[in-house]
């Protein structure tokens, strides 16, 4: 009876202890965030867009949930600060549960905007980095 218990006491230790290791590693090593990206809805249809947008760990690749909006996207453009269209893509042919990725490693440091446009309103997004 002792030794079972003995062996409980020790396999709960070491299971808190993983837990603790756990937090404080998530902690350390926390992801890039989308707090440099600010928002706004042109049109009230789309969900709040913050939520569709999504950087990797790198913080050089933009990830765009279209299942996350309320309405198609039709089109994305992405425009320097001087008003150059860098990329214009027609992804209405994509399903409305794609995942669009958005490669921001080629860049310079500046402001930009990603314009998503759908058929009734669009979302412009505007980060700089």
């Amino acid at each position: 009876m002792k030794t079972s218990l003995k062996f409980l006491l020790i396999l709960g230790g070491i299971s808190i202890s993983a837990s603790l290791t756990a937090q404080s590693l998530s902690s350390f090593h926390s992801a890039p965030s989308m707090e440099n990206f600010s928002s706004k809805a042109v049109d009230k249809s789309f969900l709040d867009p913050q939520d569709a947008f999504f950087l990797d760990l790198s913080g050089k690749v933009c990830f765009i949930d279209f299942e996350s909006l309320k309405q198609n996207v039709k089109s994305i453009q992405l425009v320097s600060a001087n008003g150059e269209t860098l990329l214009n893509d027609r992804v209405d042919h994509l399903p409305v549960n794609s995942i669009y990725e958005l490669n921001l490693q080629s860049l310079p440091s500046g402001r930009y905007q990603i314009i998503l446009e759908g058929y009734v309103g669009e979302v412009i997004k505007s980060f700089s980095f």
